[in-house]
């Protein structure tokens, strides 16, 4: 009897600390679960605020985390890398979309937080979206040099003690093909850019070290690397100059053939062959198993370093670019993506499509260029991205040339103005911070699209859209490339 009743004491017993264990692993999952919503509710705030026009909001809130996480690494890498329904975090976003201003003030936050910790700040520059990219490579994808020296000269500073560091960020490429800004920014004829990228990279790495040697000559999973994809002449030779090298293997056959037919499609179009360019363009179902293939013949450029898209755009012929519209969208299927980078890719000068369309004044083509670029976007901040490339030369974006084509009142580029503004909020909303950087995106002198306006109805359609005559502040980073390269520190 009383080795039962002892017994049943001894049960009671277990099943009561039982229950208290599984009551204090409840209670931490409970305080666990809190933590990490906290964490989650801070970075939604911040995405919030970055996506709306609040920057003095947002540099608030990046102060506050600051001041709340000091100590907690952990913790405050989560708060910065919440991310949105597109995979962006905060810096990514404001990568993608050239906003200076948000990002400047997120790298002045890291900088505080981390202090001498490079390798907790670098962990964090270095996330990639789920394409692959990092803050670098969406910042290429925008084109804009304002942002790429920014973001170069800021990342010089922070890596002066850690060369390892600076050159695992400079290469990180895409998880697909491996692709790297450096070969990017070549492929894209984006000059300034590489000549920021290779001339830092130089002074961190030391012009003669291996580091530097694997940085400028980096290869992607096809082999290429920045200066096999280098077409304009002056690119080429300032890459051989810094010691980049043809990539040593054999050239595939497909590819050599889809650029020579690819040019031959574009003389068709610049000499109006239309039976021959039918002809030719029916051509490229032949490399449809070959993504990279059906790519370069479509991409290909001309001694201008006009492709096809960019050709018919310019010379105004719409009908081929309807025809060349099908064609890709039967080739590339739901392959937006693709589609997308079709159409912004660049000449020599870094104009796009876009960009020519509306400097020749042939609205139609930009109107059905807008609606395409719409149609195939992935999501609004590559949406934004491709309807507000930078040109290479002065910076200006497709809607800074829409208003700086005017010199007296015309009816023409107002009703197109207007057109392209009204889509532009439809497509952002009026109140976001994409919305605001279309109106007032800066040109490399500093000039947004307002200041170029010079007549009555112009300047008053802006300004009731939100632009703004106040003048940008100045940001940390832009200017120091120029003055160093200036002094000969680079």
């Amino acid at each position: 009897m009383k080795r039962i009743l002892r017994f049943s004491i001894l049960l009671l017993l277990s099943l009561l600390v039982s229950y208290n264990h599984n009551a204090v692993q409840n209670c931490l999952s409970i305080e666990n679960r809190s933590i990490s919503d906290l964490h989650v509710g801070l970075g939604k705030e911040l995405l919030t605020a970055a996506k709306e026009n609040t920057p003095q909001k947002f540099r608030s809130l990046l102060k506050q985390v600051v001041q709340q996480y000091r100590g907690d690494k952990e913790g405050f890498l989560k708060v910065l890398n919440t991310r949105d329904e597109d995979d962006f975090n905060i810096m990514q976003f404001g990568s993608l979309i050239s906003d200076i201003e948000n990002v400047s003030a997120i790298f002045d936050a890291l900088e505080e937080f981390y202090g001498n910790d490079t390798y907790g700040l670098f962990e964090y520059l270095s996330q990639r979206t789920k394409q692959g990219l990092t803050i670098l490579g969406l910042a290429e994808y925008s084109a804009n040099r304002r942002l790429i020296e920014l973001i170069m000269m800021r990342i010089m500073k922070l890596s002066a003690e850690n060369k390892e560091l600076f050159l695992k960020f400079m290469n990180l490429g895409t998880y697909q093909e491996n692709e790297r800004p450096l070969g990017d920014a070549s492929f894209d004829s984006e000059f300034e850019n590489i000549k920021i990228m290779v001339k830092v990279a130089a002074h961190v790495l030391g012009r003669d070290s291996k580091e530097f040697d694997e940085f400028l000559n980096a290869q992607e999973k096809s082999g290429n690397n920045a200066l096999s994809y280098a077409k304009d002449n002056q690119i080429k030779f300032f890459l051989m100059h810094y010691g980049a090298k043809m990539p040593i293997g054999p050239i595939d056959p497909l590819i050599t053939k889809a650029n020579q037919e690819g040019l031959a499609l574009n003389h068709a179009i610049n000499h109006d062959q239309f039976k021959k360019f039918n002809k030719i363009l029916n051509l490229a179902s032949q490399f449809k198993d070959n993504d990279y293939a059906l790519f370069t013949f479509f991409s290909t450029r001309n001694s201008a370093g006009w492709n096809p898209f960019i050709n018919v755009a310019a010379d105004n012929q719409i009908n081929y670019l309807k025809i060349l519209l099908e064609k890709i969208d039967y080739l590339f299927k739901e392959d937006k993506e693709t589609k997308s980078l079709l159409l912004s890719n660049a000449d020599f000068e870094g104009r796009t499509p876009l960009h020519l369309a509306i400097l020749r004044r042939n609205f139609d083509i930009a109107r059905l260029l807008i609606d395409t670029i719409v149609r195939y976007s992935v999501n609004k901040p590559f949406l934004y991205a491709v309807l507000s490339v930078a040109n290479e030369l002065n910076g200006f974006t497709p809607f800074t040339n829409t208003i700086y084509a005017s010199e007296d009142f015309d009816e023409e580029i107002y009703e197109f103005t207007k057109f392209f503004i009204t889509r532009a909020e439809q497509l952002f909303g009026r109140n976001s911070r994409m919305f605001y950087l279309f109106m007032n995106t800066r040109d490399y002198n500093g000039w947004n699209p307002l200041a170029y306006a010079v007549d009555t109805p112009m300047i008053k359609l802006l300004k009731s859209y939100g632009a703004v005559d106040t003048v940008m502040p100045y940001y940390k980073g832009i200017g120091e490339f120029k003055k160093l390269e200036f002094e000969g520190e680079l």
